[in-house]
């Protein structure tokens, strides 16, 4: 079941959290599915984790207020071993022997973080919604010593960090070659050299074994005394062929692995060893004896011989750890750019923001090179999950968009920078964006619609004002045309009137004058001579006859004639008698 699932006890391992278990090997067990040998002072620690743990529960029972039941379950590949579950599954417990980490501790914030990795885990695969986190300690008559209890929450935010965590290194371990590192090994036996040997005689006769040592000191470092020195520059030949041959042949020039350092270190000891026992062989020889020159030149030979080998292995154990170190970092740190490329090259115009791996910190105080290793590929991982991770909200935004957005990508120029949000808070940006600038495209155009429909209104008013006032003008120039009309009418009438008055007082003096000669008249004159128009109609007229010799009905008829020539109707023509 282990083998084929992602527990939640070896999530810190998986986090780089752990203090029991390295991320790297954790990828060598299930890459090649072998795990570490149990001794019995291991088995023991489980044996009475387990032991307390059945001990605990029922506390725990006590505290929850239900029955807890230890059972192994699995969501996918992630599986959890449970030390209790209630039966609803809405409350966890998890066991721990009490240590003095978690002694020290006084809220489940204090907790070391594997802890949290863990019991998160189990929240993830039973869908609890908290745990009771207990430790305790007990004797060996399974009396309680000391117990400690938190309740620890859900914390999604760390547990979409150990989905994402898992799913990395799922990828990893599908790429994973095996390399052997052997852990901190000891350096080879190197043979000590023979102890220096210097005695004088009364006589200033030296009897030494510094020939011997130098051969042995040669022998060590592979080399042979071409002859035996004896000026200044048999010395400094001597001194030349050694070194070179030492540094050429002997000496680990690069060393890569942790045996090659633990071998050269073991060197570095020897020479230093050579060193101090020929400055002891001086001492000894010049508290014998004032001067010895070639004595004392046989042993600064070898002196410097070993101190300066020495020297230059102690640096080059130092530089090669340094430069390994570094060449080290620098693939971590390449690899991590090339993941960042094609990450930000999937989620334009989005980058990757605020990833920073710190190789150096995880490399510091690390003495072999199996921790190195484990250190910057642990670093590695958790900024590639911490990437991957904000990539993958990132290309759940952009599809948001895509889905949600089409057709109004111009109002996302900063989709750089909001692509970074949490899938609500951005699909709520998306939509009020939208919203707004439909409501923005609807009022721009109503406001449009009404400003054509002002124009309209206002070319209407402006065709009927333009009518009216052509109505206006027409009706104004056909009553000035009628009042015109009606003037010339009046003044012609006016005229037509002068003349009839003139006319008809011409006539009337015509009139007075025939009546002043009707007067003198024997007969009836002309009718049309006789009298003046009637003005009124309904109005009597009298005419006065003087004299005449007519019958009456002949009269009548001369009198209605002669108005009838004026247009005068007479209805009757009364006579009457006047005698004077």
């Amino acid at each position: 079941f282990r083998a084929k699932h992602f527990t939640a006890s070896d999530a810190p391992a998986m986090m780089g959290v752990s203090s029991y278990k390295s991320r790297s090997d954790l990828m060598k067990e299930k890459a090649i599915g072998v795990t570490q040998d149990v001794d019995a002072a291991t088995q023991r620690l489980f044996d009475d984790g387990h032991r307390f743990e059945a001990l605990a529960r029922p506390l725990a029972e006590a505290i929850i207020g239900d029955d807890l039941y230890p059972v192994v379950g699995s969501d996918g590949k992630l599986a959890a071993s449970f030390d209790g579950l209630t039966l609803c599954q809405s409350i966890n417990f998890e066991h721990k022997t009490l240590n003095a980490a978690i002694e020290a501790c006084q809220t489940a914030d204090d907790l070391p973080v594997m802890y949290h990795v863990q019991v998160q885990q189990q929240m993830l695969v039973s869908g609890a919604e908290r745990t009771l986190f207990m430790a305790s300690r007990w004797d060996d008559n399974d009396q309680l010593i000391e117990k400690v209890e938190f309740w620890i929450e859900r914390d999604e935010a760390l547990m979409t960090g150990i989905k994402q965590g898992w799913e990395y290194f799922e990828h990893a371990l599908s790429t994973y070659e095996h390399v052997e590192i052997i852990e901190r090994p000891k350096g080879a036996a190197v043979l000590d050299l023979p102890a220096v040997m210097v005695n004088v005689s009364g006589q200033i006769a030296i009897t030494d074994n510094l020939d011997k040592f130098t051969t042995a000191l040669s022998s060590f470092i592979d080399t042979q005394l071409i002859k035996k020195p004896e000026s200044d520059q048999d010395f400094a030949d001597l001194e030349s062929q050694i070194l070179s041959s030492f540094i050429d042949t002997q000496l680990i020039k690069k060393p890569e692995s942790d045996q090659d350092f633990a071998d050269l270190e073991s060197q570095i000891r020897t020479l230093k060893k050579a060193e101090e026992a020929l400055d002891s062989a001086e001492v000894h020889m010049l508290a014998q004896v004032d001067s010895i020159d070639t004595a004392k030149r046989m042993i600064d030979l070898a002196r410097n011989l070993a101190r300066d080998n020495r020297l230059m292995a102690e640096k080059l154990v130092k530089s090669e750890k340094e430069r390994i170190k570094t060449d080290r970092i620098m693939l971590a740190r390449n690899q991590f750019m090339d993941h960042i490329s094609a990450l930000n090259a999937e989620i334009r115009p989005a980058q990757i923001e605020g990833v920073t791996p710190d190789f150096n910190g995880a490399a510091k105080n690390k003495r072999t090179m199996a921790s190195l290793h484990d250190a910057i590929d642990t670093e590695l991982a958790r900024v590639k999950i911490e990437s991957d991770a904000q990539a993958k909200g990132i290309r759940l935004n952009l599809a948001l968009l895509k889905e949600h957005g089409k057709g109004y990508e111009f109002l996302f120029n900063d989709l750089a920078v909001i692509a970074h949000k949490e899938s609500d808070d951005f699909i709520a940006v998306v939509s009020n964006r939208i919203a707004s600038h439909k409501v923005a495209e609807a009022q721009k155009l109503e406001a449009e619609r009404l400003r054509i429909q002002a124009e309209e209104e206002a070319k209407a008013r402006a065709k009927v004002e333009a009518e009216q006032r052509e109505a206006a003008r027409v009706e104004a120039n056909r009553l000035r045309a009628i009042a015109e009309a009606d003037a010339a009418q009046k003044q012609a009438d006016e005229v037509a009137a002068h003349k009839a008055a003139q006319a008809a007082e011409a006539e009337r003096q015509r009139a007075q004058a025939a009546r002043h000669q009707l007067l003198e008249a024997e007969t009836l004159p002309d009718p049309a001579t006789i009298t003046e128009p009637v003005d009124e109609p309904g109005k009597t007229e009298t005419v006065l006859i003087i004299r005449s010799v007519y019958q009456p009905e002949f009269i009548r008829k001369m009198v209605a004639d002669s108005l009838a020539k004026y247009g005068v109707v007479v209805d009757s023509v009364e006579l009457d008698e006047v005698v004077a």
